[in-house]
């Protein structure tokens, strides 16, 4: 029987797009960003990204800033001023761009990396009914944190879906889930980013699933079965 999404995965699935999938959106509107995952060393406190306004008309946005959390599985996103943007309003003219400073005020997190989301909201002029919301992960890595071994996961999988508990000290990237079930085809679950289970926090995807074995990547590792689902 090949694996399914029922109709409550598939809406929490289009709910992580706003999180994770806004790249699409942003190039749709000519806007680009670089890079796409920002670092703050531990030693700098400090990064830069780029915005890029490939349109013919001025783009305005705001820039806010939240501490990125996980709990009971989920993604949560709350205020903080652990990390300032500057400019906090962003004005880019036609063909323009426009460097966004992040800067860290306080120390350096102590041995566990911190996980923030830039959220960058245009301000739409007064013809426009749509805002684009475009989300890019940032990190400030601790003073003193290893990489985490991928056997260091604790992954598990069932009729509820999958859930990664990541016990180390940095997040791990997590893309191109698949399952291989017990007549050996192979069903697509998720083709490219999946997502992050961040440092110490575990993550869940509603993905009911059939028997099978699951495969993954993680990182930069190849694909590799994650887990056997039941």
């Amino acid at each position: 029987m090949p694996c399914r999404l029922r109709t409550a995965a598939l809406a929490a699935w289009l709910g992580l797009a706003a999180l994770y999938g806004g790249a699409a959106a942003a190039a749709a509107a000519g806007i680009r960003v670089a890079p796409v995952t920002v670092e703050i060393t531990a030693e700098g406190g400090h990064a830069g990204i780029w915005l890029y306004n490939d349109g013919d008309a001025p783009w305005l946005a705001q820039a806010r800033l939240y501490r990125w959390h996980q709990r009971d599985g989920r993604d949560l996103l709350e205020a903080t001023g652990e990390l300032r943007a500057s400019p906090a309003r962003i004005a880019i003219p036609p063909h323009g761009r426009q460097l966004l400073r992040l800067v860290r005020p306080g120390p350096a997190p102590g041995r566990q990396e911190a996980a923030y989301r830039l959220v960058v909201e245009q301000e739409p002029a007064a013809s426009e009914r749509t805002a684009l919301r475009y989300s890019v992960p940032v990190f400030a890595a601790p003073s003193s944190a290893p990489p985490t071994p991928a056997d260091a996961l604790a992954v598990t999988a069932d009729a509820g879906g999958l859930s990664i508990r990541n016990p180390g000290t940095r997040r791990v990237r997590i893309a191109d889930l698949a399952l291989v079930d017990a007549r050996g085809r192979r069903h697509a679950l998720v083709e490219g980013l999946a997502g992050y289970v961040l440092a110490g926090q575990e993550r869940t995807w509603r993905l009911p699933l059939d028997a099978g074995t699951l495969f993954g990547r993680i990182d930069e590792l190849p694909e590799a079965p994650l887990a056997h689902s039941r």
